[in-house]
């Protein structure tokens, strides 16, 4: 077994999780509620997550994955988003393409907009645009 820990902007303090078996973010969230939940706190927080799937750019088919929508009362939106961290940098990858290693320090970040990848952004609006969300 081994340990990583997690933090959530305004959400939750850094959190030491025990991991079974290796798994990805979206998985350590899920698993940080269920560690937090108690007779008294049913529901420590609650979490929406969106599934990308793939995109198609610049001649090249891609994986999207999961990105989180809204984590409590922080919905992303055209202001504000939800980023993965990973000790300290930037992850650069949706919630379910990383896979923790032991030790590492996790951190969903709220962050402004202006902040996100260009790229990043540009491929999640085709995205929704096909979905028609």
């Amino acid at each position: 077994m081994y340990t990583c820990t997690i933090a959530i902007d305004n959400i939750i303090d850094a959190q030491t999780i025990p991991l079974q078996r290796e798994m990805n973010v979206r998985e350590l969230v899920e698993a940080t509620f269920v560690q937090l939940q108690s007779d008294a706190l049913h529901d420590p927080f609650n979490f929406t997550i969106d599934y990308y799937g793939f995109d198609f750019f610049g001649g090249v088919s891609s994986y999207l994955g999961y990105f989180v929508v809204s984590i409590g009362k922080y919905a992303s939106d055209a202001n504000n988003f939800w980023d993965l961290y990973v000790n300290g940098k930037p992850a650069g990858v949706g919630i379910d393409s990383y896979a923790v290693q032991a030790g590492d320090n996790v951190e969903l970040k709220w962050m402004p907009t202006a902040k996100m990848n260009k790229e990043m952004a540009a491929r999640m609006e085709r995205v929704r645009a096909r979905r028609g969300a």
